[in-house]
């Protein structure tokens, strides 16, 4: 009985964690040719389990200068240690790519951003993983 459970669980885990690390090999297949470097500066439009995922994907590549956006207008709050800013806040000129890591449920379409499209990044286009655009 008990030691089933264990099993199971640790099964589970095994899966998740497998799981986890696809997903991170994917988006840095992803991220590869968008040409970030050290220098790049890049915004991050969501604030959910995703788009951890790219803030530690583009970590990765060593890029530091990273902000955080949302829909709305997040007063006070946080997401890793950063500060969120509200959408209407964001300006695509200080950003060599601004990269939309929500799942479901934009709240504000990504196109109505101001983002020109060689600087949008979407990874599920019409709900598939995909590459700028």
């Amino acid at each position: 009985g008990f030691s089933q459970k264990i099993r199971l669980t640790v099964d589970y885990i095994h899966r998740v964690l497998h799981h986890y690390q696809s997903v991170r090999q994917t988006l840095r297949e992803q991220m590869e040719p968008l040409s970030l470097n050290e220098e790049s500066r890049v915004a991050i439009y969501g604030t959910g389990e995703f788009a951890e995922l790219v803030y530690l994907g583009l970590k990765e590549f060593g890029i530091t200068e990273i902000d955080i956006y949302e829909p709305g207008s997040p007063s006070g709050r946080t997401f890793l240690g950063m500060p969120v800013r509200g959408a209407a806040k964001l300006d695509p000129k200080e950003y060599d790519r601004v990269m939309v890591a929500l799942l479901e449920g934009l709240g504000a379409d990504p196109e109505n951003l101001g983002v020109s499209p060689e600087k949008l990044v979407t990874f599920f286009p019409g709900g598939h993983m995909g590459g700028v655009g």
